[in-house]
């Protein structure tokens, strides 16, 4: 316990310095940012891009994780800002809409019967094995409340980040309940099927309310929140 304090610690007392050697005319500095898979991750990163043409002297960290780790570390100052995914109502946080939306499909192999299948009714799923993201386990993702209700499912296994549970669905251990556009089905034994009525959820960008910004991390919300609004 101590020594993950101190981890904590030092890490905040290294982007504290960060900001104030970084502090002048010349924009430059660290940025952290705690983020859900996701593919709005090109988006965000085309815009730190752009912002980096400009000040080439800042630098992106991002940590990747679900809800509750995300939360954790904006909480610890770990990290300045979070991507999240879903209607999440987490007090003392301000929101923004990244005007995205996430759509859920189910991983299968590509030498299963479901293969011929161009999409799956929720019917369909509840038949099957399924592994889903913990978060969704755990905290009965409020997207299930009138679509997918959980303790009618064959639930086998849970995943945090979708890569590993992609192995648990070439061996056959179930069928992954995820979301689209993250994982490469190119060169191996799967396929990734849409659901027939669209089940989705939000992207937001989540901060602490009342925070301080270093001028870095001010600079990339700033621009992050007008690209949004100009593309929409």
């Amino acid at each position: 316990y101590l020594r993950d304090r101190a981890r904590e610690l030092l890490s905040l007392m290294e982007k504290t310095e960060s900001v104030l050697k970084n502090e002048g005319e010349q924009l430059a500095g660290e940025i952290h940012i705690g983020c859900a898979e996701s593919k709005i991750m090109d988006f965000i990163t085309k815009v730190f891009a752009d912002l980096r043409k400009k000040h080439p002297a800042i630098s992106l960290h991002l940590v990747s994780g679900d809800a509750d780790s995300v939360m954790r570390l904006m909480d610890e100052g770990v990290v300045d800002a979070g991507i999240l995914l879903g209607p999440v109502t987490y007090e003392n946080y301000d929101y923004f809409d990244l005007k995205q939306k996430e759509t859920f499909g189910v991983l299968v192999p590509k030498n299963d019967p479901l293969a011929s299948k161009t999409a799956l009714t929720i019917d369909d799923i509840s038949k099957l094995p399924l592994i889903i993201s913990e978060q969704t386990y755990k905290e009965k993702h409020t997207f299930a409340i009138d679509t997918i209700r959980l303790k009618e499912f064959n639930i086998v296994g849970t995943y945090n980040l979708v890569h590993n549970a992609t192995y648990m669905v070439e061996n056959h251990i179930g069928y992954a309940l995820c979301l689209n556009n993250l994982v490469n089905t190119s060169g191996r034994n799967l396929k990734f099927i849409p659901l027939s009525k669209e089940l989705s959820v939000e992207v937001n960008l989540v901060t602490k309310k009342y925070q301080s910004f270093s001028p870095a991390t001010r600079a990339f919300l700033k621009l992050l929140k007008e690209s949004v609004l100009e593309n929409n």
